[in-house]
């Protein structure tokens, strides 16, 4: 009776492809890495404008006859109504992700918090700040008027 012979993978075969396979994952890891940590940034400077917009929105429109406004820190942002943090009905703070952080606020009177009066659009403040990580950066731009823009830099 003849016997097949099973022809299989040598060992060193399986070494060259193993090898392949770790260096174009080696090579791949840091773009990765860095495009999510982007998609975070993204979504936090989406976050901070869309709590901008709220904080107006609602001062504007007098919702529960209250001002609101958003104090800023590098490492997070403080939502709140009343006339200021300090004497606020209500705060909610959000903390950034570790790699994001607010790294310039350019604010008028070198403020840190951006405060909208009842029934107005307009902040008591304006400039810009910047949100940022290591690859990537946002500016938000709030005008005197309460135009609020973003853009990348």
């Amino acid at each position: 009776m003849l016997k097949r012979k099973l022809q299989a993978f040598t060992l060193l075969e399986m070494v060259v492809v193993l090898g392949l396979f770790l260096s174009v994952t080696f090579l791949l890891l840091p773009v990765t890495i860095n495009k999510i940590q982007g998609n975070k940034l993204d979504k936090e400077a989406t976050n901070l404008l869309s709590y901008l917009f709220v904080q107006q929105q609602n001062s504007y429109s007098s919702y529960q006859d209250k001002s609101y406004g958003i104090s800023l820190a590098p490492d997070k942002f403080i939502i709140y109504s009343g006339n200021s943090l300090g004497t606020a009905d209500s705060v909610e703070t959000i903390i950034l992700n570790p790699v994001n952080q607010i790294s310039q606020m350019n604010l008028s009177d070198s403020a840190t918090e951006i405060h909208f009066a009842k029934g107005s659009f307009r902040p008591d403040h304006s400039g810009y700040l910047d949100i940022s990580n290591q690859s990537k950066k946002y500016r938000i731009n709030i005008n005197p008027e309460g135009l609020i823009t973003i853009s990348t830099i």
